[in-house]
């Protein structure tokens, strides 16, 4: 019988990969592909001085960071973390294989993952991590997944940190089409080896914090740097900023011929090649950036489910699931298997429908459930449920607000994945999680 894509998945040695595929690989995707956004490679330390084996942590901005950390690092081996679901993809399943990447199953317990990086590691390997465990879906970073610091206690390795600027202004979520333009990569020592023997795990979650958090849009305002190709941004903008400043309705945004306008109020701007948001008119009430915007919609979110016990949003969608035998084609991240409906309110995330022609449901609590997971668009967004990955693919323009729903709830009630220290003034006067216990 042949063997299913989970089994090849589990069995797989991750070890450093060949020197001539590793040298194939950066001619083509460092030299070739990444060349057109014209890089700025920046060495305050050396990684590739380094003659043990480290940890390699990058800030997570794009699709594409991938190539910064291969050229900021070539020729030192090292093994790319990435999510479990991508291996499923026929156009990375043979690369990933090719260049050992490891598997992770994002927010989950992953022991498949650990064996993995301690496997790296045992060969004399070095092992890249990304420790939001996504991409900015809107410009500002998602804090480090909790238990980074822990990782990074039991293997004692030195951690080097690859700062990125301007990826995500290349290549949002919310377009899968590309804007050229100049983008940064900066590498220095993070922690030694005796740093971090000294430090505890909290620490060093801190401090990733730190210097992992990023706002490409205020950092865009201070740089102006002018991207090409701009006008492919109005696509699916509007999935994060659906709710209008001035007349308060939602999903009535519409970005279309190069401006964005709300079609209950007339309320609308217009973003220039350099990210620059002007209001169509003096009545016009918009915010600064992107990232303001979706700040204030957090806030409303915060307050509403504070306030309003009974607080739901139920949405139809259609099911997909990953294959059990033949990788995904033409792009595709999951085969549509089902459909029903999806319910989130103060209990958790449910969804009640069908699978595979039968009836299928489940129902996640906030103590597993912290966000959610996108994997190419904002036209759906995953989770896993028994360790199994599932998409969701809404007919309405919903899931940017679901994103803030699922992560404002869980820090309502839960709150192990917290916001950022100095996001406490979004929650001034206001319970979290951890109050409550």
């Amino acid at each position: 019988m042949k063997e299913t894509i989970a089994k090849t998945i589990e069995k797989r040695e991750y070890k450093p990969m060949k020197k001539f595929f590793y040298f194939l690989y950066h001619l083509v995707m460092a030299t070739v592909h990444l060349k057109k956004y014209k890089p700025v490679i920046i060495r305050k330390d050396d990684i590739r001085k380094e003659k043990e084996s480290c940890f390699i942590v990058f800030n997570h901005l794009s699709r594409l960071d991938h190539l910064y950390v291969l050229q900021s690092v070539y020729p030192k081996s090292y093994n790319m973390m990435c999510a479990y679901n991508e291996f499923y993809r026929s156009h990375l399943s043979g690369n990933f294989k090719a260049a050992k990447i490891l598997p992770k199953k994002q927010f989950t317990q992953d022991p498949l993952s650990i064996k993995a990086v301690m496997n790296v590691f045992r060969k004399g390997g070095s092992v890249a991590i990304a420790p939001e465990g996504i991409a900015t879906m809107y410009g500002e970073s998602h804090p480090i997944i909790a238990g980074t610091g822990r990782l990074i206690k039991m293997f004692k390795k030195p951690v080097y940190f690859i700062e990125l600027r301007g990826q995500h202004l290349t290549t949002a979520w919310t377009s899968p089409k590309e804007r050229i333009g100049k983008t940064f990569a900066t590498t220095s020592l993070l922690l030694s080896k005796e740093q971090i023997e000294k430090m505890t795990a909290e620490e060093i979650d801190a401090l990733l914090n730190k210097v992992t958090y990023h706002d490409e849009y205020k950092w865009e305002k201070e740089q102006q740097i002018e991207y090409k190709n701009i006008d492919t941004y109005y696509e699916r903008l509007e999935d994060f900023l659906y709710k209008c400043p001035k007349c308060g309705k939602e999903f009535k945004t519409i970005g279309k011929d190069g401006k964005f306008v709300c079609e209950e109020c007339g309320n609308g701007f217009t973003i220039d090649n350099k990210y620059n948001m002007t209001p169509l008119d003096k009545e016009c009430q918009i915010f600064d950036t992107p990232t303001k915007w979706v700040e204030w919609e957090r806030q409303v979110i915060i307050k509403e489910i504070r306030y309003n016990p009974d607080y739901e949003i139920k949405v139809h969608v259609k099911l997909g699931k990953l294959p059990e035998f033949e990788p995904l084609k033409n792009l595709k991240t999951t085969e549509i298997c089902g459909e029903g409906d999806i319910v989130v309110n103060h209990k958790g995330m449910s969804f009640n429908g069908t699978k595979d022609g039968q009836p299928f449901s489940f129902a996640l609590s906030y103590t597993t459930l912290y966000t959610l997971i996108y994997t190419t668009s904002t036209k759906y967004f995953g989770t896993y449920v028994d360790g199994n990955y599932y998409e969701f693919y809404p007919e309405e323009k919903i899931c940017g607000k679901l994103l803030l729903v699922v992560e404002e709830m869980h820090r309502y009630h839960v709150n192990s994945w917290p916001n950022y220290e100095w996001k406490s003034y979004l929650y001034e006067g206001l319970e979290l999680g951890i109050d409550k216990k």
